[in-house]
């Protein structure tokens, strides 16, 4: 497959996404947006098909010596019924001297069908012509006929060239020359010198003999001194039938083809959409949710501290012993009892203001301090260690929490990575939390 194109689905995709590129690269030479817009052309890529713009870009200077691009250059002439072009195309593309000129042809055309079938398309070739090339393999007598033919429907130099050999090989020197005047082959082509110089030799016998080679046709028995124009004319007008047909089916099939491969991809892109979508909204309910729940909760702790406040407050009042202990809270958020004398830290929040409690790094909690701890508060305790390593958490619910602090970063959904991150006080802690939840 040539290297410019893996498939066709995946050129369609790339056009559909960076047709300006291509075309902009293409039109500053390019090799492979070359030969890319050429089969956008060819096979009617989000435009119609347009054979002309294709022969612009697979003439394009950068592919000059592209096998590939030459045999599209002859399959498009084919299509158009200009078979001359299309077997020199054909002929081009195979460097193998001891080839004639048909045989590369033939070659040359039989790698252009693979190359289509590998890129899984709707290969639409002119039969009648894959007919005639296969009889010129078959032996002496098909042979001959194919060369005829091939001239007749190429009428150039080299095709007429190739039929004047065939007839010189089965001495009908007079049909031979016949055919060299007809592709108007130069008087100093050896083959031409050669079949000259052999018809002078024998010249006399030739025109004084009552008996003529036989030139078979398709079941029409020609002889050398008849006018095969009649027949051959009909020959040409069957290939160029041939591939007036193929050019419809081309143009239908491939571009059907590939408004296929169009509507798989924005199916899928729908599908995805949609998709997407629904997961938002997902995401949205169990958000609305998450909230109206923190309300909730967030309303029950108040009324709780307010009344916890007035409790003590009544007690204050009718107790004879005062106690006056000032609590305040150091720089980073733990809580201290002034008047202590070992000023040991306190663990009086879940977290600080900035949704982390350093308590959790630097020490290892006691039982003291989580006494007073509910499940979820001591679940937010041991999460926000793993959130303080960038853990992304698969609950909403936490992701949610600890998303609304600047520090937390998730970058990594591996707790076992996590925890080994960790320093001794906070693998401790969690395991420690954990036992308490």
């Amino acid at each position: 497959m040539d290297k410019y194109i893996t498939s066709v689905k995946d050129l369609v995709i790339e056009v559909l996404s960076n047709f300006s590129i291509i075309k902009t690269s293409a039109d500053n030479g390019d090799v492979s947006s070359c030969f890319k817009m050429g089969m956008i052309h060819l096979l009617g890529i989000d435009t119609a098909v347009d054979f002309k713009k294709a022969v612009k870009y697979f003439e394009n200077q950068s592919l000059v010596d592209n096998q590939v691009a030459n045999r599209l250059l002859a399959f498009i002439a084919e299509l158009e019924g200009n078979f001359s072009q299309a077997f020199h195309y054909y002929e081009s593309t195979e460097s193998t001297e001891k080839d004639s000129y048909l045989d590369k042809v033939i070659k040359g055309r039989n790698k252009l069908q693979d190359y289509l079938k590998k890129l899984d398309l709707p290969i639409t070739v002119n039969k009648d012509i894959s007919t005639i090339l296969s009889d010129y393999s078959k032996g002496k007598a098909s042979k001959l006929g194919a060369c005829i033919k091939i001239a007749a429907i190429c009428n150039d130099e080299p095709s007429c060239l190739e039929a004047a050999k065939a007839l010189y090989e089965t001495k009908d020197y007079i049909s031979a020359i016949q055919w060299l005047k007809k592709g108007n082959v130069g008087a100093e082509n050896p083959i031409g010198v050669a079949i000259n110089e052999r018809f002078d030799k024998s010249k006399k016998e030739l025109l004084g003999s009552k008996v003529f080679q036989i030139i078979d046709l398709d079941n029409n028995s020609l002889l050398s001194k008849e006018d095969p124009t009649p027949f051959l004319s009909s020959v040409k007008k069957t290939c160029d039938e041939a591939s007036k047909k193929c050019l419809k089916e081309w143009r239908d099939n491939s571009k059907a083809y590939v408004d296929a491969i169009i509507k798989e991809k924005k199916d899928k892109e729908q599908k995805e959409y949609l998709a997407a979508l629904a997961e938002e909204e997902a995401r949205k309910k169990k958000r609305n949710k998450l909230i109206k729940y923190s309300a909730i909760a967030a309303t029950a702790f108040i009324i709780v501290l307010l009344a916890s406040i007035g409790s003590s407050s009544d007690d204050k009042v009718n107790n004879d012993e005062t106690v006056s202990e000032e609590i305040i809270a150091s720089d980073n958020g733990n809580i201290n009892s002034k008047g202590n004398d070992n000023n040991e830290e306190g663990f009086n929040r879940v977290t600080d203001a900035s949704g982390y409690n350093n308590i959790l790094s630097e020490r290892k909690l006691s039982e003291d301090d989580l006494s007073d701890k509910t499940k979820s508060e001591l679940e937010i305790m041991r999460n926000s260690i793993y959130a303080r390593y960038g853990y992304k958490f698969k609950r909403e619910d936490l992701l949610g929490y600890f998303s609304q602090y600047s520090w937390y970063n998730p970058t990594t959904n591996d707790m076992g990575a996590i925890y080994n991150m960790m320093n001794d006080n906070e693998k401790y802690n969690v395991d420690f939390i954990k036992k308490h939840e």
